[in-house]
């Protein structure tokens, strides 16, 4: 079924198994509050980027891409300006997909599918074969690991978000201690503890995410760069090679 396109409505309160919405987002960042449902949800961008936070982490979606949300797992998503998007609602007894969050690389076949379930079908026996193939397209698909840790401790989700809101700044873990009266050891503890890794690769993941934001916003390599506080761009392209496993470049192209 295709949905009005707005933002308050449950899809829950649908008994179709797959739900398509479409959006867009003017110059300014659209953010949804806090939600969460019983139908999976596949968050698919079209162009621009979104940032979607769960409980536990942050994923980015750059264009081309998705990033899958299991029912009941408590979510928002923050778009950035001229974004466009198609969300995909999957009751989660109709399809096997992944148990946990996860980035899918969607191939040019399932692209043409949301798209053209987003637009309607005017056949109901066409549309269920539709809905079949992209489930059938989906399970295919390998999960990515384009996320990072994003604890629920609120010293350390403060910390995060600051790094995300200003990535040029570049604090030392002796003065983020300083700045949330802890000690080095405490906050190291507490990062290794909530994360999985230490303070300094952490706060690594978390610029490099908010460069594939801006990436995938039309900012330049060389503007990213310099708005992450990177002396040349060698030296960005590099940490984000060692980061994602691709270059700046060869990411979006992957797109």
């Amino acid at each position: 079924m295709q949905l009005p396109r707005r933002h308050d409505f449950d899809p829950d309160d649908l008994p179709d198994p797959v739900l398509t919405l479409a959006a867009e987002v003017g110059p300014d960042v659209d953010e949804v509050p806090w939600h969460r449902h019983r139908k999976g949800q596949l968050i698919m961008a079209l162009s621009g980027s979104v940032l979607c936070h769960t409980r536990t982490g942050l994923w980015t979606v750059p264009p081309r891409s998705a990033v899958w949300i299991p029912g009941g797992v408590w979510h928002s998503n923050r778009a950035s300006g001229e974004a466009r998007m198609v969300y995909v609602f999957i009751a989660p007894e109709r399809a096997p997909m992944p148990a946990r969050c996860c980035t899918l690389l969607l191939t040019p076949l399932v692209q043409e599918l949301v798209v053209r379930l987003d637009q309607g079908c005017a056949d109901a026996a066409h549309r269920a074969q539709l809905e079949q193939l992209l489930l059938t397209e989906l399970g295919l698909l390998a999960p990515q690991d384009y996320h990072v840790p994003l604890p629920e401790e609120p010293r350390l989700r403060r910390m995060a978000e600051a790094m995300l809101e200003g990535p040029a700044v570049r604090r030392s873990l002796k003065q983020w201690a300083y700045a949330l009266a802890m000690s080095e050891r405490t906050l190291q503890r507490l990062i290794s503890a909530h994360t999985g890794t230490s303070f300094t690769p952490w706060q690594r993941q978390l610029r490099i995410m908010r460069a594939v934001q801006l990436l995938a916003s039309g900012d330049s390599v060389k503007q990213v760069a310099a708005e992450l506080g990177y002396e040349s761009v060698s030296a960005f392209v590099y940490r984000f090679r060692r980061v994602t496993g691709v270059s700046p470049g060869q990411f979006l192209d992957r797109r």
